[in-house]
């Protein structure tokens, strides 16, 4: 267990990055929900003026918050993210794109010994925190649960809820078909412009953690490498044109596997990623779409222009966002059974990101005696496991058993 109680330390959470577009609706949810006293989180960022707005918004909602603490910290000021960890049990990271702004609180929470969630989706700059952190996450008792958000949440917790009506210890394929209506958030767009114009810079940096890093007691960052999809195909699952997503989800699943988030059942997993798609037309359009991205984010002019596009803090209203939805179609075959199962809820990108990142957050305070694991840079799933999933399904997130033994379940 980690050693970091509230015996020790004054705060129990800390929302690192509130004056973001998604940071303030984590925020407002922690407010509205209540379940943390209000001397016992806090909310910070790098500006007093926004952070003190951001405050009085949340008063609006709960006149105790007048007293919520405020602290003042910065990704370019490695003391003041060491100050801010030495206060808490647990941070939640919403500044990004991570590659950019991330490392450095994650160094402060290892060197402090606390708790750390993020929303990253960026595939190169996980690894390497895999190779860098994990082994000193581990002897510190520190947990680090990186993909808190849409990525990489209800694929990697639809897994193992999945995995409950299969046979235990046999090997499964399971396949998970996205649909969604919503708007991607510009935090995300920023992210993905980043890591198409630094690739090769990135591939040169995680070679360079390989090699200093030991991660030699858990999964080695280049071994997370999710299975080889099918490519475009029309999928009589779902009765739908599907394509190969190319996000860190797979990856996220197969560490999920490695650092034993189905031991209990002991089955083994292959997992697949696709989006659905309205039709084949769409899909063409979306590969020439995501072609011509990819082309301008390797140029520093076309660059800025998609940078300007979406722009990172920015985000939709609450009527756009009332109106968009997901769900999750997961098929799996193993061990002579075949099971249908689906994760669905609201808006993907905003609003139940925020839900989903709070809840880790009230894990790591409320629940971390609890968790399956106890350190390391580890996954929703291998982390939180059950936990998070009750958690979400009071929150309104729906895990359910469409076609199969449901009898059966593991408990």
């Amino acid at each position: 267990m980690s050693t970091n109680d509230s015996s020790q330390r004054p705060l129990d959470l800390v929302v690192f990055g509130a004056t973001g577009f998604t940071g303030g609706l984590v925020a407002e949810y922690l407010a509205r929900k209540g379940e943390l006293a209000p001397e016992r989180w806090a909310i910070a960022g790098r500006n007093p003026e926004k952070l003190d707005a951001v405050k009085q918004r949340l008063a609006g909602i709960d006149p105790k918050l007048e007293a919520l603490t405020v602290l003042v910290a910065s990704s370019d000021s490695p003391e003041s993210l060491r100050e801010m960890t030495q206060q808490t049990r647990a941070v939640l990271s919403l500044v990004g794109p991570y590659a950019v702004y991330g490392e450095p609180l994650v160094a402060a929470c290892v060197d402090t010994k606390t708790d750390y969630c993020d929303l990253t989706g960026e595939p190169s700059w996980w690894k390497e925190m895999i190779a860098r952190y994990h082994d000193a996450a581990v002897d510190a008792g520190t947990l680090l649960v990186s993909c808190c958000g849409f990525d990489s949440i209800p694929y990697d917790l639809g897994v193992l809820y999945t995995t409950r009506y299969l046979p235990p210890g046999c090997s499964a394929e399971v396949s998970g078909y996205m649909a969604s209506k919503a708007q991607f958030s510009g935090g995300t767009w920023a992210s993905a412009i980043h890591a198409m114009a630094n690739m090769r810079a990135d591939q040169r940096r995680l070679a360079k953690a390989r090699a200093e890093g030991s991660s030699a007691r858990g999964p080695r960052a280049s071994e997370e490498r999710g299975p080889k999809p099918r490519g475009l195909h029309h999928s009589k699952e779902v009765d739908r044109w599907v394509v190969p997503l190319p996000t860190i989800d797979p990856l996220v699943v197969k560490r999920s596997q490695r650092l034993g988030a189905t031991k209990a059942s002991g089955v083994k997993v292959r997992y697949h990623h696709y989006l659905q798609l309205k039709s084949l037309g769409q899909g063409v359009m979306l590969g020439l779409g995501i072609a011509g991205v990819f082309g301008m984010s390797q140029i520093s002019w076309t660059r800025g222009l998609l940078r300007r596009y979406r722009p990172s803090g920015d985000g939709p209203s609450r009527d756009i966002r009332s109106k968009s939805w997901f769900r999750v179609v997961f098929v799996a075959e193993g061990g002579g059974r075949r099971v249908v199962t689906e994760v669905r809820g609201g808006d993907p990108g905003y609003d139940e990101t925020a839900k989903m990142i709070s809840e880790c957050g009230l894990c790591l305070t409320t629940d971390r005696a609890s968790l399956p694991s106890q350190g390391g840079l580890s996954t929703p799933a291998a982390a939180f496991g059950d936990i998070l999933i009750e958690r979400l399904e009071r929150e309104g997130i729906t895990f359910r058993l469409l076609e199969g033994h449901g009898g059966d379940a593991q408990s």
